[in-house]
């Protein structure tokens, strides 16, 4: 829009009653008389074919847990896993792929590595705990990036091959359209993470710096 001289200066005060209509006018004749900003190929056509599938069903997995009330269960063993735990053999092994596959994009997967880095333990492993329910669901809880106190329970439902459904206790586990982050951070560490042996880069210790000013001050006065 900004090879447009109206749109790219600043615009008085006296049009921003008309600056609407103007603007429908102005992409209406750059849908009409110029190249499109992209082209679509087969890949774009597949994927929005998927979304639109997507969009139109249920999460059935959400629909058990609260059908067999399997978030409802207390004694429930939480075993904490890392890089070398082997509690969960049979999850499959993914691609990057198969991640954004199941992701639908890379955003999610940069919020993954992230949210991981964030859940690293004073060892530098993996902090998570899981529970494993019966031969292809896993159950697993982990900690809310925003709120401290708060903890989400989520399930995913896998085969040797794949992973086939998920759900999770925050606000958009739901989605069937891509998944949330505690998702698809999970799904990244168990089918990707550790079978390439990925190191998280330990949160930097800023004490260094103040260790070294008292160090230097002390020596020169």
């Amino acid at each position: 829009m900004k090879q447009w001289k109206y749109l790219a200066n600043v615009v008085p005060n006296s049009q921003i009653p008309n600056i609407g209509e103007d603007l429908r006018l102005v992409c209406a004749i750059s849908n009409k008389y110029l190249k499109p900003l992209c082209s679509s190929n087969e890949t774009d056509e597949l994927l929005g074919c998927k979304l639109l599938y997507l969009s139109k069903q249920n999460n059935y997995l959400m629909e058990r847990v609260k059908h067999q009330e399997l978030d409802k269960q207390q004694k429930l063993k939480w075993e904490p896993i890392d890089a070398s735990d082997n509690s969960v053999v049979d999850f499959p092994k993914l691609d990057e792929e198969d991640l954004r596959n199941i992701t639908l994009g890379v955003y999610q997967l940069k919020l993954a590595k992230s949210y991981n880095k964030e859940h690293q333990n004073e060892n530098g492993q993996y902090d998570i705990l899981i529970n494993k329910q019966d031969s292809n669901l896993l159950m697993a809880k982990i900690q809310s990036r925003h709120v401290t106190r708060k903890n989400y329970k989520l399930w995913i439902e896998y085969d040797e091959c794949t992973v086939k459904g998920w759900f999770c206790q925050c606000k958009s586990g739901t989605r069937v359209v891509g998944t949330c982050a505690h998702i698809a951070a999970t799904i990244w560490y168990l089918g990707f993470a550790r079978y390439h042996n990925l190191k998280f880069d330990s949160h930097y210790d800023w004490s260094v710096h103040l260790k070294r000013c008292i160090t230097n001050r002390t020596m020169f006065g």
